[in-house]
């Protein structure tokens, strides 16, 4: 090994990325078929957020050694990082082909088999590699994350505390320990892991959500919709799709009898006004808390970037809703009310879309809730034309924001 490439991994362990990369060019500059500096170089370039050069690099490790099982898990690693799952899963089965003796090789795949929400195929997977090394801690993770899932408490809780007592300084685990004492409902609990994992390391985006989360939930009815939320987590996606659909179809059903027999009417109205409240705040209720939490002089501090933007758009949503309200008097006509029921829906595709991973899924989201702005803002605009004109758009603005819960769906669970 070259001093340059001796440099550079010291610089990459220090995750003194920039200066790693330009160690590693000096590497490949006196030695270009070297496949280890492509690898790391790789990985260095990923870090970085240099999607396409990792890539290139990764794919050159291989092309230079196409036996060694170390590229096709680095190029693995990338692919996941990309969200580009199904190309990971053959990086990462090719790798245990040429060495199945490895567990990060298993531990990798079964989190993939996670973020895919395939529960007893990561527990089964996280096994295999505890059967290899039953001190990998990412594995021992793992595992108790897809018990959790499984409704499997007591082992999850066995299996964190475990990993706890092999790595007590290990951030991961204090952040999973705190997800699974939220979903346990001990709150207090739970913060004080989040904050110990942001301790060891304050740039852990898992535990700053899990502090986020934590806050919000001092709330009654965000406490409510986060029991919801964990419930529909622990479900598949085609599962999910059931369980949403399904409740739709109880309501349907519910509505018919209630034609049927109207002696119903008082049973069905306050149950279809809780059942919309669900609904809308299903869709709303984390950026609308986001909002709320920005008034918190310690919650502010905790939000990321992206959640502060999307509570920009939601006040947006909101002080449109407000001006009608404040406009009316003063033009005399009721119709600026409209501006009402135009921003509370608003909130729906604008939380759906910022809601989603990025990627090409909120993209499409993103083009479908910049039509919907559209049309409702030309409805608005018509009341100073003539109010009776705002009738025009505004059916098909309410029924697309109807028709965006079916299009998020199905973009985010096959998209």
């Amino acid at each position: 090994m070259n001093q340059s490439m001796q440099r550079a991994v010291i610089l990459y362990q220090q995750a003194k990325y920039d200066l790693a990369e330009k160690e590693l060019w000096r590497a490949l500059a006196t030695d270009p078929h070297n496949a280890d500096a492509h690898r790391l170089l790789a990985l260095t370039l990923n870090a970085q957020g240099k999607d396409r050069g990792a890539l290139r690099e990764a794919r050159q490790s291989i092309h230079l050694a196409p036996d060694s099982a170390d590229n096709h898990y680095t190029l693995a690693r990338i692919l996941k990082s990309q969200r580009r799952t199904e190309e990971a899963h053959r990086a990462i089965e090719e790798a245990i082909r040429l060495d199945p003796q490895q567990s990060y090789f298993f531990a990798l795949l079964a989190n993939l088999h996670l973020q895919a929400r395939h529960w007893r195929k990561a527990r089964d997977v996280a096994q295999q590699g505890l059967a290899l090394n039953p001190e990998d801690v990412t594995c021992i993770n793992i595992r108790a994350m897809a018990l959790i899932k499984l409704d499997q408490a007591q082992e999850a809780d066995d299996a964190l505390t475990t990993a706890l007592a092999k790595d007590p300084e290990n951030s991961i685990t204090h952040a999973n320990q705190g997800w699974f004492l939220l979903e346990q409902g001990n709150r207090e609990a739970a913060m004080s892991h989040f904050r110990e994992a942001l301790r060891l390391d304050p740039n852990l985006g898992w535990a700053r959500a899990g502090v986020v989360e934590s806050l919000k939930a001092r709330n009654p009815v965000y406490r409510l919709l986060l029991r919801y939320f964990f419930f529909m987590s622990r479900l598949t996606s085609d599962e999910q799709l059931v369980a949403v659909g399904g409740l739709a179809l109880a309501m349907g059903t519910f509505r018919s009898l209630t034609c049927s027999f109207p002696l119903l009417l008082p049973i069905y109205l306050p149950v279809w006004v809780v059942y919309q409240i669900f609904v809308y705040l299903s869709w709303t209720g984390e950026v609308l808390f986001n909002l709320l939490l920005r008034l918190d002089k310690f919650g502010r501090l905790v939000l990321s970037e992206e959640e502060i933007k999307a509570s920009h758009w939601a006040a947006a949503c909101l002080i449109i809703a407000v001006l009608g309200i404040v406009v009316w008097p003063l033009v005399g006509s009721p119709a600026t009310l409209i501006t009402v029921p135009w921003g509370l829906l608003m909130l729906v595709p604008v939380s759906g879309t910022v809601g989603s991973p990025p990627g090409c899924r909120r993209q499409t989201l993103a083009v479908y809730t910049v039509v919907l702005g559209v049309v409702g803002l030309s409805g608005l605009a018509l009341i100073f034309f003539h109010p009776a004109l705002v009738f025009l758009p505004l059916p098909c603005f309410g029924v697309g924001v109807m028709l965006f819960t079916l299009v998020a769906n199905i973009v985010r669970n096959f998209g």
